[in-house]
């Protein structure tokens, strides 16, 4: 009888959890469209590369140079391949694979209140 119950409350947990989980992707999902939407105009000339995976922009961070880089975009601008990066100041660099930075301009950040 205790394992009965138990089970029942580890799976609940689980199910607690996974709807979480589904709430969080959702709410990430609706927060990436937004930020895509904003760097649009500081990348006209540049085309989005395909996501390999849609967390990619929070951990390709560690593959690029800018300080305080918060989120990173593979993108193509030009003949160059890199990201555009986001800082935690809101400013927006293209920085190609070799390295090369190129600051695009500034995003309008709000402070949370």
């Amino acid at each position: 009888m205790i394992n009965n119950r138990q089970s029942l409350l580890n799976i609940h947990m689980r199910l607690e959890d996974l709807e979480r989980m589904r709430e969080l992707a959702l709410e990430y999902d609706k927060l990436l469209n937004e930020v895509l939407n904003e760097i649009q105009p500081l990348a006209r000339e540049c085309l989005a590369l395909e996501l390999d995976d849609t967390l990619s922009p929070v951990f390709a961070v560690e593959n690029v140079r800018t300080q305080n880089a918060i989120l990173a975009f593979p993108y193509k601008c030009g003949e160059k391949v890199g990201y555009l990066v986001i800082t935690k100041e809101g400013k927006v660099y293209f920085e190609d694979f070799q390295g090369n930075v190129e600051e695009r301009g500034e995003l309008f950040v709000k402070e949370n209140s």
